[in-house]
C-alpha cells in the first residue's frame, strides 16, 4: 500500500486525526449523501474543531474528494483522473 506523500510529512498524531476525519467523512457521505453532510457534523463526529477541517482541507468539496480518492488508492483502484 502506498501512503500519499502529503501524509508522510505528518506526525503520527496528525496522521491518525486525518484518517479519522476522512473515515467519518466517507461514512457520513455514504449514509446521508453529499448534500446532507456538513463540515460541522464531520468535525463533531471526528472530535475536532470545524476550523481544523477548513485548515486541512479548505472546502467540503476538497474534503469529500480527498476521502474518495484515498479510498480508491487504498483499495488498489488507482486515482481519479
Amino acid at each position: 500500500m502506498t501512503v500519499p506523500s502529503n501524509e508522510q510529512r505528518l506526525t503520527p498524531r496528525q496522521q491518525e486525526r486525518r484518517r479519522r476525519i476522512l473515515d467519518v467523512a466517507r461514512k457520513l457521505t455514504a449514509e446521508q449523501g453529499y448534500e446532507a453532510v456538513s463540515m460541522r457534523t464531520i468535525a463533531a463526529k471526528s472530535g475536532v474543531a470545524e476550523k481544523t477541517l477548513y485548515n486541512i482541507f479548505v472546502t467540503k468539496d476538497r474534503l469529500i474528494a480527498t476521502a474518495a480518492q484515498e479510498r480508491r488508492v487504498r483499495n488498489g483502484l488507482g486515482t481519479l483522473a
